[in-house]
């Protein structure tokens, strides 16, 4: 990071994510602040724009540093974007990861390295986003592999918009809801939850076997909701796990210094 100042200068990192768009203001090295913003619209203003919690951070003294797996969110972050803004894209640069395939997430696998550079390999990465996913490293950061499925939101808005049944109020409450409910809503919010967190302690449970002494991470938007579920049925799994939001940024910051300073996003 320091061949281009970084270590030294702000900079932002934006992740263009499936759902939702995932930003860390750096400092000095550090994370002064981050959080989540929804998508870029077709048809934005300077008063909304300036409502996103990081588009004031923009400017031609900070760079922009983006992890897009959206397309349609790079054109839209082109469009908007400041024109003097030094913008460098990260989806050109191969990962320091072994036997990542073709077609591997771009931001599964910055998630994985930034967890890996902070808590070790081998590494079970468990990134609770739209997407579910499960992935696992070696002692060596090579894949050992992994599995996807629907995310907790993304399990929720299928079951209501392929039945008969209402809107409910969606799924993210504070509490795991009863396992036995008495109520349609509730029980929906119990199928998936306790479904996905027995799915969670048993992946991590087969890992172990294979890697007793490895890493494991959860990270993700759902990251905190899923690991205090975790913590009330399974307490004992629960202790072996850490809860990393942040491990997205830090995989950038670890590509940081591959970023050729000549080469920037493509703007047209």
């Amino acid at each position: 990071m320091a061949e281009f100042g970084f270590e030294s200068q702000s900079w932002l990192a934006v992740a263009l994510g499936n759902s939702r768009n995932h930003w860390a203001q750096f400092e000095s090295g550090a994370i002064a602040a981050w959080g989540h913003s929804r998508h870029l619209r077709a048809a934005e203003t300077e008063v909304s724009l300036a409502n996103l919690p990081w588009w004031s951070c923009l400017s031609p003294e900070v760079p922009l540093v983006v992890a897009g797996v959206v397309p349609e969110q790079w054109q839209r972050l082109h469009q908007y974007v400041p024109p003097r803004t030094p913008i460098y894209n990260l989806g050109s640069l191969p990962l320091p990861l072994g036997g990542v395939y073709p077609g591997f997430g771009l931001d599964r696998g910055l998630a994985a390295l930034g967890a890996g550079q902070r808590w070790g390999f081998p590494l079970l990465l468990i990134d609770g986003g739209t997407a579910l996913t499960f992935t696992g490293f070696d002692e060596g950061r090579s894949l050992v592999g992994g599995a996807i499925l629907p995310g907790v939101a993304l399990q929720y808005r299928a079951l209501v918009e392929g039945t008969a049944l209402d809107e409910t109020g969606g799924i993210m409450g504070a509490d795991l809801p009863s396992r036995w409910a008495l109520e349609t809503g509730e029980a929906i919010c119990s199928g998936i939850l306790y479904t996905l967190l027995a799915g969670v302690e048993q992946f991590i449970q087969q890992w172990q076997q294979r890697f007793p002494e490895s890493a494991m991470v959860l990270t993700g938007g759902d990251g905190a909701r899923l690991a205090a579920g975790l913590r009330a049925i399974a307490p004992q799994v629960a202790a072996k796990v850490v809860l990393d939001e942040e491990a997205l940024f830090w995989g950038m910051a670890a590509m940081v210094g591959q970023l050729d300073v000549t080469r920037r996003g493509d703007r047209s």
